[in-house]
């Protein structure tokens, strides 16, 4: 499986609420940073901790929702477009993945965090 391969379960994963299939794609001892000061804003020290963020993101914006509309893999990084709706939110994000030997190691989303925090419920 590809780089990209492997991006694309995670938003599949994401897109059906299968949270057990999409950790299972995420090294143990992986980084993730959420910027802002939104409630799942932050750095994740293990994929533990970091799957609170995508578990708890429909409580706070009704009907989220991610689709990936560009990517581009360079070596071990893979750079998804997405646009982000929900009820009162359409925004586009760019997400920074890190692969190595199959899981993700490290995450970075740049959220428009500004259109979240006005669209939070």
């Amino acid at each position: 499986m590809t780089n990209e391969q492997l991006i694309d379960q995670i938003y599949a994963a994401f897109a059906s609420g299968d949270f057990d299939g999409f950790r299972a794609l995420l090294s143990d001892d992986m980084v993730a940073t959420i910027n802002g000061t939104l409630p799942h804003s932050g750095r994740y020290e293990s994929a533990d901790a970091f799957m609170d963020a995508p578990r708890t993101v429909g409580q706070n914006w009704p009907n989220f929702s991610l689709t990936p509309t560009r990517k581009f893999a360079s070596g071990a990084h893979v750079f998804v477009q997405c646009d982000a709706t929900a009820d009162g939110l359409h925004a586009e994000f760019l997400h920074m993945w890190k692969v190595e030997n199959g899981k993700v190691v490290e995450f970075y989303a740049y959220d428009d965090s500004q259109k979240m925090a006005a669209s939070m419920k």
